[in-house]
């Protein structure tokens, strides 16, 4: 998959404290270091529809996939394709950064905070070509509507399609990217006194602070109608100011948010159109 590639391939190498802890649950989970160092770069791991619940979330003795994702990429492939059981085990990395294994002596909890990239084919014969495609219109919205609500309101960018174009000597370098990527997380970690982990949730008081009026007003209109959750348009907000601090502007522009706003309405369109009769 390319793009999960590309996403870990922009992340800044792991902190002296990160790779420790990284480091440490590949040991726990008998993983061989790489060249026999410690890890050092954002770790990356794949779920298919045939994952177990316990390869995911790990047991008592034993991290899941979802912790040896942690601070690196994890790719969850044919995201319709999972059971519903399955899907809802990623709830409590997706909503908090966090996963709990219950025992009858009580509980053991890891972290979970990984980037995490669902991606799905447009309908259920896997068609490259939509030209190629024998699908009905009934049955390729049956078969996105089996991508939960609840999953979409906690996914932050949505991306239709990615293609391979021609090297361009013009665009900046990979390095040059990833230098940006590291500036923008120390600005959030000035602003927020801590660098925010994916998956962790963030107060909307919090996140509106410092926001021009103008380029909330249509958050608030959109939570007042009951169109967004406070939790969305708190998610709205942090990736606002990631585009920001990606950029070095002081705060959020309107333009980014309607950016925002826009891509999360087309996916809803997209993934929730009212299957033909």
């Amino acid at each position: 998959m390319l793009l999960p590639r590309v996403i870990r391939a922009l992340l800044a190498d792991l902190t002296d404290t990160e790779v420790l802890e990284v480091s440490r649950w590949h040991s726990l989970a008998g993983e061989p270091l790489p060249d026999d160092r410690l890890h050092t770069r954002p770790p990356s791991q794949s779920l298919h529809p045939d994952s177990t619940i316990t390869s995911i979330l790990g047991s008592t003795g034993t991290p899941g996939l979802l912790t040896l994702a942690h601070r690196g990429v994890l790719t969850v492939e044919d995201l319709p394709e999972f059971s519903a059981p399955t899907v809802d085990a990623l709830r409590p990395a997706l909503t908090d950064a966090t996963v709990t294994i219950a025992t009858a002596g009580g509980s053991v909890s890891r972290p979970a905070g990984a980037r995490i990239v669902f991606t799905a084919q447009d309908c259920p014969g896997r068609c490259l070509q939509v030209a190629d495609c024998r699908c009905t219109a009934a049955q390729r919205a049956r078969y996105l509507a089996r991508i939960p609500r609840w999953l979409l309101a906690r996914t932050d960018l949505f991306v239709q399609q990615v293609t391979v174009a021609a090297p361009d000597p013009s665009l900046p370098s990979l390095a040059s990217v990833r230098d940006g990527v590291t500036r923008a997380r120390e600005r959030a970690r000035r602003r927020w006194g801590t660098t925010p982990e994916p998956g962790a949730e963030a107060r909307y008081a919090q996140a509106v602070a410092g926001v021009p009026r103008n380029a909330i007003r249509e958050l608030d209109d959109a939570v007042d109608l009951g169109h967004l959750s406070i939790r969305t348009a708190t998610r709205c907000l942090r990736l606002a100011w990631t585009l920001a601090d990606l950029d070095d502007w002081p705060h959020p522009s309107i333009a980014a948010i309607h950016y925002i706003l826009a891509g999360r309405q087309r996916a809803h369109q997209l993934l929730r159109t009212p299957a033909p009769r």
